[in-house]
Parts: C-alpha cells; structure tokens; sequence
C-alpha cells in the first residue's frame, strides 16, 4: 500500500470543498407563477420530449438514407502489385495494337484503378416499399413527439397544481395553528379569570401541539411536490423553483357524443396504430419482393499501367458496361416462411388498430364521468365550506357568552379547517380531470 502524505490529503479535501462551494453557484432558479409558464419549461427543458423529437429526427434521415435506393452507387478502388514474373508480349507484335496487352494479362509492376458504377433497374417493388416504410415510419414518430406533448401537459398540469394544493394546505394549517394560539390564549385569560376549566385549558394546549406535526408533514408535502414538478420540467433537483398561483375553478363544457369523434379523429394513438399497420403492410410488400428477380446495369472504367505515370493513357485504359439479374432458386423456404410471418404481423396491427380505437373511446367516457362527478364534488364541498363557516361565527358567539364548551368550539374550527381543505383538494381533482379530459380529445390547454 502506497502512503499517503498529509499534503496529498489536503489537495484532495480542497478539491472536495471547492466542489460543495461550487455546485450552489451553478444551480439554475426558476419562478413560476402560473401554468403557461411551467409548461414554456417543460417544453423547453423535459428529457422525455427531447428524446421524442431526436427520435423523430433520426427517422427523418433514415428517409434519406431509405431514398439513396433509387440513386446510383458508384465505387473507386486503387492498387499496386509486385509479381515475379509476368506475361509479357515483343514489342513488334504490340504495333498497331490500340490498347496495351498488359492490362488484360499484368504487369511485374502493377499499378491499378477502378471506377465502378451500379443502378438498380428491378428489385420488384423492394426500394419503393422501404422507401415508402421509412416515410411512414418519420410521420409515426412525428405523432409519437404529439402523443408526449399531450402526456406532458397532462404531467406538469398534476405537478404544478400539486405544488400549488401543497402550499394552500400549508395556508390552511398555519392559519389554524394562528387561531389555536388566539384561543388558548382567550382560554388562559379565562382559566385566570375562573371562568373555565383546567381541562378546557389543557384541551386547548393539546390541540395545539397535534396541529404541529401536520404543518410539518404539510410542508414536506410541498417540498416532496416541488421534487416531482422540479423532474416533470426537467430541472435539477439543486435548482430552486419557487411556485405561486391559484387553484380556481372553471367549469368546463364538454358534450359526449361530439367528444367520441373527436378523439377518434385527432389521437395521436389513432394514427400511430394507423401508421403503424401500413408500416407492416409495406412490410409485407418488401417480404414479396424476394420471390422476383433483382435486375441491375453497371458501368466500369479499369486503368492499368506498369507505370503510375502512365496510368491515365488511353492505351492503358478500358471500361465495361453490361447487366446483371440474379434470382434465388432454393433458400429452404426461408422466403415463404418470412412472408407468412410478415402478413401474421400485420394481422396482429389490424387488430391492435381496431383495440386503440375502442380503448379511446373507454377513455374519453371514463375522463367526461370523472369531470361530472368533480363538479358535483365542488358544489357540494363548496356549500360545506360556507356552512362551516357560519357555524364557526355561531360557535364562537356560543362560547364567549359561555353557551358553548371549549370542546365544541375547537371541533368546529377543525371541521372548517377540513372543509377548506376539501374544497381546494376537489378543485384540483377538477383541474386535474379537465386535463386528462382535454388529453383524451386531444387537445391542448
């Protein structure tokens, strides 16, 4: 084992120290006060959609690359050669020969080069339907990059008013804990007064005490929901957000029927199951395509000398153009068997087809019943709200005239404190219904 000096160790430690000090200072701080700004940086910012849009990009240049099909290939090769011995022919018999012998038969010395040029005539049909595939394939990753967009909305509306439900709630308890201290205070003067009980004293002291532990678990609540919208926006958990706004409720009109179609029409999952299956299809196409021959014309241009000065002279020079055709007679029935597997394939995406369409149509009815029922929560929460609010002005009335018992009255600020909490908690199921609403007809918010 190698010893360690002291000097070493403290490198090291600065090293470390200076990287604590430094990480603070690279944390970005975000401020978002409403939904549009959250969503400008979930856009901007969110991983998940980032790798969407690459992966759409990538299929737009494999349709680039699935369009050089149609293009011809031309190669470029070049050589040299030492042999020990070579044919060679006298130089009297080489007189009015136009091209030199040696570039049929080599030289000692020899120098080579090929131009080679090669086009597809006939594949039946093998180029078109790649080429065709790979268009597809970019407009289903295009659909692929909407279906995140829409997912996305749906995660940073949860998220945000999440955070924004975790602070009201916070509100809430605080301003309980406020008036649990206002009233074991009024208690205590009444305590001394002799007009109350030690047990009504103590009861008060206690109630205060079992408020604390839910302020704590309320504002670990909101730190725990400023994580979670922190990642659906895609920033560092050592960045400092800071969130505000309300959560209001905004009724929102929505017709079944009228939905229905919509969602059939505009679902990204509609054209994706779509696209999905003409993908196969063409699929299909390419697998048939075997079974006819490949035909194809080519052009070559051979340079050889014995000399690289040499090389480019006409009498050093020959080119070849002709076609070829070629046809796999036996394969073991691999093509058969491969064709078979391509049609079952697009069997399977005909029907995952038709399931997508019935699976929307469960969703939009399942999201249009969940944003009834929240609007009839919201009423009903909304009229407990009010009543536990009169209720509290008579319990406090009741208690100061000493109609009332310390008990009942601090029962009563707690039921509000309940009803309050209620109300905001189903305005948010409603905001969070309306997005999974607008999500399932495909629209934005």
């Amino acid at each position: 084992m190698l010893p360690v000096s002291w000097k070493h160790l403290k490198t090291v430690f600065s090293f470390l120290l200076f990287g604590m000090l430094l990480r603070p200072a690279l944390a970005e701080s975000f401020t978002v006060t409403s939904f549009e700004e959250a969503w400008k940086i979930g856009l901007a910012r969110n991983l998940r959609l980032q790798e969407s849009e690459k992966r759409a990009a990538e299929a737009g240049e494999a349709l680039h690359r699935a369009r050089a099909l149609f293009m011809p290939r031309a190669t470029l090769g070049t050589g040299y050669a030492y042999r020990d011995a070579a044919f060679t022919i006298p130089p009297l018999l080489m007189k009015d020969i136009p091209k030199d012998p040696g570039i049929f038969t080599g030289y000692k010395n020899d120098w080579t080069m090929r131009l080679q040029v090669e086009q597809t005539l006939f594949a039946g049909g093998r180029n078109r339907s790649t080429y065709q595939m790979a268009e597809k394939d970019k407009a289903l990753q295009e659909e692929n990059v909407r279906l995140r967009r829409l997912n996305l909305e749906m995660e940073i509306t949860r998220a945000y008013y999440g955070a924004v439900l975790a602070l009201q709630v916070v509100q809430i308890k605080q301003d309980l804990i406020d008036q649990s201290r206002r009233h074991l205070a009024e208690v205590s003067r009444r305590f001394q007064a002799g007009d109350v009980s030690r047990f009504d004293r103590l009861r008060a002291e206690v109630q205060l005490a079992n408020l604390q532990p839910e302020l704590i678990r309320s504002r670990n609540n909101v730190e725990m929901a400023l994580a979670l919208l922190k990642n659906v926006l895609g920033l560092d958990q050592s960045d400092r957000l800071t969130v505000s706004g309300q959560i209001e409720y905004v009724p929102e009109k929505a017709d079944l029927p009228s939905s229905l179609a919509q969602a059939l029409q505009k679902r990204p999952e509609t054209q994706i199951t779509r696209l999905a299956r003409e993908m196969q299809e063409k699929a299909v196409q390419v697998s048939r395509s075997r079974f006819f021959p490949l035909i194809g014309a080519f052009y070559t241009q051979d340079f050889r000398s014995s000399h690289v000065s040499s090389l480019f002279e006409e009498r050093q020079r020959n080119w070849t153009i002709g076609m070829n055709l070629s046809l796999p007679l036996f394969e073991g029935g691999s093509r058969r068997y491969q064709l078979r597997e391509e049609r079952l394939k697009a069997e399977q995406a005909r029907l995952r087809e038709q399931q997508a369409g019935r699976d929307i149509q469960v969703e939009v009815i399942q999201a249009w019943l969940e944003l009834q029922r929240s609007a009839e929560v919201i009423e009903s929460q909304k009229q407990t709200v009010a009543q536990a609010e009169e209720a509290l002005k008579i319990a406090n009335i009741s208690y100061a005239g000493g109609v009332l018992t310390n008990l009942e009255q601090m029962d009563t600020q707690l039921a509000l404190d309940q009803a309050r909490i209620n109300y905001i908690t189903a305005i948010y199921d409603y905001i969070v219904g309306r997005a999974a609403y607008r999500k399932a007809v495909a629209e934005h918010n």
